[in-house]
């Protein structure tokens, strides 16, 4: 008798899986392969920004950092034939640099002195102090990435590009991209990643 109940416990331990448990460990399984793919794409996008920012020039890497501040902090755009202008709470300390995050519109205007452009930046209501950003702009092109995973997509692909049409004020989308333009073609691009 003693034989006969070890021999049932033997082949009840060798009877396998029942079938509630095999579709949980796929379901298990299933779940844990989503969320390693959006770990592996996640970082993938990280890795593609750190590259595009290690190239980038000190100059470049200082307004971009201008940029996204400006940007994270307005909330409406407008592109005029010599210029862009945002409307928001950018605003900082003359003095300082400081942000005060103060009600605050943003011009960066294309100028000439009759020897060669500039692209200046200025806000209201500080004092009309100009601030030199760019040497030999001569326009502003806004358009919007049309493929969210490209970190900087390529000139041609934006939509459209509007440097002499006239944008109304307009609420800041994510995936802005700004180009600055030079009579020897682009100097600079920017695009916004709303944070």
């Amino acid at each position: 008798m003693a034989w006969n109940n070890a021999l049932r416990r033997l082949t009840f331990k060798l009877r396998g899986m029942t079938a509630v448990e095999l579709v949980a460990s796929m379901v298990l399984a299933s779940v844990l392969m989503v969320a390693m793919l959006g770990v592996l794409r996640g970082l993938k996008a990280h890795e593609r920004t750190i590259t595009q920012k290690s190239t980038r020039l000190p100059w470049q890497a200082n307004l971009d950092k201008v940029l996204s501040h400006d940007l994270a902090n307005s909330r409406t755009y407008e592109l005029t034939p010599n210029g862009l202008i945002l409307r928001g709470f950018a605003g900082s300390d003359v003095r300082t640099g400081v942000s005060t995050w103060l009600p605050a519109t943003i011009y960066y205007e294309v100028k000439n002195d009759g020897n060669r452009p500039w692209l200046l930046r200025r806000e209201t209501p500080q004092p009309d102090v100009p601030h030199l950003v760019l040497t030999d702009v001569t326009s502003i092109q806004i358009g919007i990435a049309t493929d969210e995973n490209a970190a900087f997509p390529e000139s041609g692909r934006l939509q459209p590009p509007t440097a002499t049409q006239v944008i109304r004020e307009t609420a800041i989308p994510n995936g802005l991209v700004i180009e600055f333009w030079g009579t020897d073609g682009l100097i600079y691009r920017f695009q916004y990643r709303a944070p």
